[in-house]
């Protein structure tokens, strides 16, 4: 990085006490670097210091497998889209 972090070191300008987080270990399944969540844990405790109140939560992906191959698709145009719009005038 060019910059240093030091301007993310001085006041947040608000109280954080009560502000629920988040946290998790497996991200709801979804692969990820391994070397990413010790790294993240290591972090858990500056959201506690500032008065957060850090819970165990692991999202639900249930389903989004189907968008994120989808939506990838759209880049090509509306091509599919009338693809699906001509099988469905058949059926």
């Amino acid at each position: 990085m060019a910059t240093s972090g030091d301007r993310f070191a001085g006041d947040l300008g608000r109280d954080f006490h009560g502000v629920r987080v988040a946290w998790f270990d497996s991200l709801g399944g979804v692969p990820f670097d391994r070397a990413c969540g010790p790294v993240v844990d290591s972090r858990r405790s500056a959201f506690e210091s500032l008065g957060c109140l850090v819970e165990q939560a692991e999202p639900d992906f249930e389903g989004a497998e189907f968008a994120f191959k989808t939506i990838p698709r759209l880049a090509f145009g509306p091509a599919p889209w009338r693809a699906v719009s001509e099988t469905s005038r058949l059926l």
